[in-house]
């Protein structure tokens, strides 16, 4: 099976064809997801609740979700990889940010998620 790319999105979407997105943690999920053809899969901050434990994504630091990553990622080369940016790995300021996505990039992703901004009002 050919690897699902950046321009495999575009002519899926230009076809109106379907594309089969999955959420993976761990090395076992994105193998099978591989050996269904599942095009893109999303490593989700959500593994720290699914699989650590944890009582909200924002608990979940980068050690953690490079650790998800790899294991997705070792486990299949075909499907495209997304890996959400955890909390607080991109929002102090720019330079963290890109060095923080880079380490997920030498993890063989396709992509890094950041997650939309919350505005909490109080009161």
């Amino acid at each position: 099976m050919k690897k699902f790319t950046i321009p495999s999105i575009y002519k899926k979407i230009e076809d109106n064809e379907k594309i089969s997105f999955i959420t993976a943690y761990d090395f076992p999920t994105s193998h099978f997801a591989k050996e269904a053809g599942i095009e893109m899969i999303l490593v989700g901050d959500s593994g720290g609740m699914c699989i650590l434990g944890k009582k909200t994504t924002l608990e979940v630091n980068m050690e953690e979700m490079l650790i998800m990553t790899e294991a997705v990622a070792r486990a299949n080369n075909t499907s495209f990889i997304v890996a959400d940016m955890p909390f607080m790995s991109y929002q102090i300021n720019d330079h963290d940010a890109v060095m923080n996505a880079g380490k997920f990039m030498r993890h063989n992703v396709d992509a890094v998620k950041l997650k939309e901004e919350v505005e909490l009002q109080i009161g």
